[in-house]
């Protein structure tokens, strides 16, 4: 018989029902376990489905940049003549696709920053729950 004086009174548990506890626990603990690795499973996914999608509209970007790199020397004697006039121009437009890539390299960051934060916060909550059932069923043997 297990004895736990609770307030004035003790309360007397016996063997069948510290073992039916034990089993919650056990059970209780291998829920939390399954959810965090489900968790973490979602996660990397969705970090893998946006890294894919970045890296496609980088591609995307890319080709579009190789083929006005392409059009420019098949123009490239019209280009000297309107050179002066289009300079400009073709700096603005290599300085849009770099911010562009910039800005989505930015956004892949502060994404797998922010999951890798969400995921730590939940993997240290869910070791402070299972602490606090390990203490709980210490307290419940002694």
């Amino acid at each position: 018989m297990l004895q736990i004086r609770e307030g004035f009174k003790k309360v007397e548990i016996n063997s069948q029902v510290k073992t039916q506890m034990q089993r919650k626990f056990s059970l209780a603990q291998r829920n939390i376990n399954h959810l965090n690795r489900n968790y973490i499973y979602v996660c990397l996914q969705v970090t893998d489905i946006i890294g894919e999608m970045l890296e496609e509209d980088l591609h995307n970007q890319l080709m579009r940049y190789e083929t006005f790199l392409a059009q420019k020397a098949k123009s490239k004697r019209k280009l000297q003549l309107l050179q002066d006039q289009n300079r400009e121009e073709q700096m603005s437009r290599n300085t849009g696709l770099n911010k562009e890539v910039e800005e989505n390299l930015k956004l892949l960051y502060l994404f797998t920053k922010e999951t890798f934060h969400i995921v730590q916060m939940k993997v240290l909550t869910s070791s402070k729950k299972i602490q606090m059932l390990k203490n709980l069923q210490r307290v419940q043997e002694n």
